[in-house]
């Protein structure tokens, strides 16, 4: 049996091939890692400079949209809004300290106080008061931002609104305290005096933890008769707000808690009758 002939396209084929060699790895970098490194690098620059040419212009327009009659608008201000402050904050030292701009707290606070004065009821108010007692938290210019706080702290608004103020005064004290610049606003002191006497005990709590970031004498004798709160976590808060001003009183009720000793918390209503 005979082989078939070879057909035209193999008999035209050298004997001899040139040797196949792997592709070597200066080929290869120069192939695909440069010009991967040079895109990179122009999608860098435009995000940098994106940034600079925006990140002005995009809080100032969130803020001027928290006075647009618009709900809708100004309810997509807010939530923009904290989202820059969240993630600036975030940022650390390579933000634009956006929690230190005075244009910020100055517009959030009054934005805040015009709020409070309205005399509306509607949800959209309510809905405004409680971001905006929220969104002062996130900043650190007490002397801007306490005073509308203070003003939600009244019984009159709702609790909710009450709660987000207690707990910005909180944080804005908190970071005060550990800036070596604890707050000793009187006015301050005696709004937060007054909400600690709310027959809501979760408010008490709140009330106990903050007068402790106060440093006014007011504040540190309040904190003394919450140590008889009929609260167990009132008094807890208290006892831990009295050894950080450095005082001793709060040490009986620190004692019976790393003892694991169980405080008697009787049944305190929650909201007023």
């Amino acid at each position: 049996m005979t082989e078939p002939a070879p057909t035209p396209a193999v008999r035209d084929l050298p004997d001899d091939l040139p040797p196949v060699k792997p592709p070597s790895v200066v080929f290869i970098f120069q192939l695909f890692v440069v010009p991967a490194l040079i895109v990179a690098a122009v999608v860098a620059v435009w995000v940098l400079f994106g940034r600079l040419a925006t990140g002005d212009q995009d809080w100032q327009s969130l803020v001027a949209d928290l006075n647009s009659p618009n709900h809708h608008i100004r309810y997509r201000a807010m939530n923009g809004l904290a989202q820059v402050l969240d993630n600036d904050r975030r940022l650390g030292p390579a933000g634009q300290r956006l929690s230190q701009n005075a244009m910020i707290a100055q517009s959030l606070s009054e934005q805040l106080a015009k709020k409070l004065t309205s005399g509306s009821a509607s949800q959209e108010t309510l809905s405004d008061q409680v971001y905006l007692t929220r969104a002062l938290g996130q900043l650190d210019l007490p002397e801007l931002a306490l005073s509308p706080l203070a003003t939600a702290l009244n019984e009159s608004f709702d609790v909710e609104v009450r709660k987000g103020a207690i707990t910005s005064i909180i944080f804005i004290g908190g970071r005060a305290w550990e800036r070596g610049a604890p707050l000793t606003s009187p006015e301050l002191s005696d709004a937060v005096i007054q909400f600690s006497q709310d027959a809501d005990k979760r408010l008490r709590r709140s009330a106990a933890y903050a007068l402790g970031l106060i440093q006014t004498e007011a504040a540190a004798e309040r904190l003394q008769v919450l140590l008889e709160d009929a609260d167990a976590m009132t008094t807890a808060n208290a006892a831990n707000a009295l050894s950080r001003r450095g005082t001793t009183a709060g040490y009986p009720v620190l004692k019976r808690i790393l003892s694991g000793e169980v405080l008697s918390d009787p049944e305190v209503p929650d909201e007023k009758a």
